[in-house]
């Protein structure tokens, strides 16, 4: 690592120190800078500073020559320093070394570095920061928490292809990210869901300035519930603690106009950022098209989520956008990184995957289609969280409850993703058959799994027999009211008998073999929590579990230990229609996390169409034939609330070619 550092004036004096250092301090060169800067080849007599500056604002045709121009200009600048030809010398044979500019002269700090050139080419690892580096936060465990706010309305942001490139990204590694969308929010919305979620990671779209009469560095709000009305988040909230949680990470694509006040609007949320201890701020420093806005969040999330340190990530970003538009163009010198903590702990998360453990998640079926999951994300947090939230909170039974065709099992299916990304052990349990099922044959069914000939999944395969042992020695004789003797062996095959036992004593035989079920299913979770999932508990159409006995079986026997969090890393999902959340007993439906699963909400429909689009691979030159689809349907087909079907009549719209 290099360091550049251009020190303040000294009082009295129109004279800045520069230096050019190592990483640990070493100092390589120094000299100095007057605060008048020299003069810019396309206008001699002007205010070189606001003509450089300009210089990535506006939009400009390629072939000009001024983003040439600027590069070689800052270049010129750090010779005049004196630490130029040192800086190239030790960047030679190293190229990719990431260069800090510790830059604390508002005056030089406003310049666009990152156009800067080294002996003509492009510098792309150069990030801003002040040094020594805040301490670096210990590792969180996966999933990583994204936030994603769409601030404003305006059409001409691309709010849905921005969003849509994000999750295509992260949906590369589902397992280990975990991202949740906020369209146009109250002020209300927003903080409780930052409050909530935690955000390791915060992405604001929208637009930033400063605000008029206060000059205050502001972002704009739109609140879609309450006839579009504005409010804003300003520098000065953040530095009050108002987010009352600190990301880790800030991305404000934010500078969406040619002016010179919105761009100190984005430098001032990124300095109240920093300040209140975030770990990095990525900003855009000029007019940013939409098209590569949208490429930069594609690809810099992309290499977030493949493990890169963040700094390497923003200069893959930029390299591919100079790729894109040409180096002629300024637009690959846009993105800046912030740096308040070295780059390599910024975004550091403790994944206990295994290579393998997570090419095995790439094989099970239900997973891969849970990739395409878009939205229900506070339900789907609520389901992988619940056994262990930041507040300390804990509940080992979650039902997700809702009517037919609301896509609760994907929802599921997405969870328990996150969960094995976690490192649970998963199953999934469907109960849908030809009869139902009686308390006890539901137990044979979690431990013996519920495999089809039609899915060859991990999820549906039996729990390790040999955490059985002892439940299945004794629960042949004590389903026929006797005890047990230590003698008998183990049976060479997981028995099944039916419960026959007709005496007074029948209530005690089955509490004794609850007993030794749930103590073999703690044994299956050992020191690796187990996420079973139940569905069909009902039966619907067919199947499920005998009605009565939920209430006067699976409830006390098994349910209300869940409920209660006393199953300790075991934990239930329960996938229930609306109705069937009576069959539980009154104090297991007091104690479990009930996830609600409704229809989607009219207004986010063209918003989730294009992210679910993404989310399947499609790409997005596809897209534009479909959007005449998207409005008719938006305008006149669907009601305030929509089911999951429309993603398939979309797709199968897609699949015939609509225009």
């Amino acid at each position: 690592m290099l360091v550049i550092r251009i020190h303040d004036a000294a009082a009295d004096t129109y004279v800045h120190r520069v230096e050019l250092l190592t990483g640990e301090g070493e100092e390589l060169a120094a000299g100095t800078l007057d605060t008048e800067l020299p003069p810019f080849a396309d206008d001699p007599y002007g205010d070189a500073g606001r003509l450089v500056r300009e210089s990535v604002l506006g939009a400009y045709a390629p072939g000009s020559g001024r983003v040439e121009r600027v590069g070689a200009y800052l270049s010129d600048l750090l010779l005049k320093a004196g630490v130029g030809a040192a800086w190239h010398d030790a960047r030679i044979g190293a190229p990719d070394m990431l260069t800090v500019l510790d830059i604390r002269s508002p005056r030089f700090g406003r310049l666009p570095w990152e156009l800067l050139t080294d002996d003509g080419v492009q510098v792309r690892n150069l990030v801003r920061g002040c040094l020594p580096f805040g301490e670096a936060r210990a590792a969180e465990p996966t999933p990583m928490r994204v936030l994603i706010v769409v601030g404003s309305n305006d059409p001409n942001l691309s709010a849905e292809t921005e969003v849509a490139a994000v999750q295509r990204a992260l949906a590369d590694r589902p397992w280990q990210v975990h991202t949740e969308v906020l369209v146009h929010p109250s002020r209300n919305e927003f903080y409780d869901r930052v409050d909530q979620l935690q955000p390791h990671v915060l992405h604001f779209i929208g637009h930033a300035t400063l605000s008029p009469g206060t000059d205050s560095p502001v972002l704009d709000f739109t609140d879609a519930l309450n006839d579009d009305e504005r409010w804003s988040l300003s520098a000065a909230h953040i530095r009050n603690g108002m987010l009352n949680c600190v990301p880790r990470v800030l991305v404000l694509n934010a500078c969406r106009t040619a002016e010179i006040s919105d761009q100190d609007g984005v430098w001032g949320i990124a300095d109240a950022a920093l300040g209140v201890g975030m770990s990095a701020v990525v900003c855009m420093q000029g007019l940013v098209d939409s098209h590569v806005a949208i490429q930069f969040s594609d690809v810099f999330y992309r290499s977030v989520s493949a493990g890169h340190r963040v700094d390497q990530a923003v200069a893959k970003a930029r390299f591919e956008i100079s790729r894109r538009v040409g180096l002629e163009k300024r637009d690959w010198g846009l993105p800046v990184l912030h740096l308040g903590t070295h780059p390599g702990q910024v975004l550091s998360m403790d994944c206990p995957l295994t290579p393998s453990d997570r090419q095995q998640l790439l094989q099970v079926p239900e997973f891969v289609e849970a990739r395409k999951h878009v939205d229900r994300d506070v339900q789907r947090r609520h389901m992988w969280w619940s056994g262990g939230r930041p507040d300390g909170s804990a509940t080992g039974l979650v039902t997700v409850t809702g009517a037919t065709e609301t896509g609760r099992t994907h929802l599921v299916f997405s969870a328990l993703l996150t969960c094995a990304g976690q490192g649970h052990q998963v199953r999934y349990v469907d109960l849908a058959s030809a009869r139902r099922r009686s308390w006890i044959e539901v137990f044979y069914a979690i431990r013996d799994g519920t495999p089809t000939a039609n899915v060859d999944s991990a999820l549906r395969e039996p729990l390790p027999a040999h955490a059985f042992a002892d439940f299945d020695r004794e629960v042949s004789r004590l389903a026929e009211g006797r005890e047990p003797r230590p003698e008998d062996p183990r049976p060479g095959a997981p028995p099944r008998p039916h419960f026959s036992a007709t005496t007074e004593h029948a209530p005690v035989y089955e509490k004794r073999i609850a007993a030794r079920f749930t103590e073999a299913l703690g044994r299956v979770a050992g020191d690796r929590p187990l996420t079973i999932a139940i569905d069909n508990l009902g039966g619907g159409h067919g199947g499920g579990m005998v009605p009565e006995q939920i209430t006067s079986h699976l409830s006390p026997l098994l349910l209300r230990a869940a409920a209660r969090a006393e199953l300790g890393p075991v934990r239930l999902i329960l996938v229930l229609r609306e109705e069937e959340r009576e069959l539980l007993t009154a104090d297991v439906r007091g104690a479990m996390h009930e996830v609600p699963v409704h229809g989607f909400p009219r207004r986010l429909f063209p918003f989730l169409q294009r992210e679910h689009f993404a989310r399947a691979g499609h790409h997005d030159d596809e897209w534009q034939r479909l959007e005449g689809l998207i409005k008719w349907a938006h305008s006149d087909n669907i009601g305030e609330h929509w089911l999951p079907d429309w993603f398939d009549i979309v797709d199968r719209a897609r699949q015939a070619g609509a225009r």
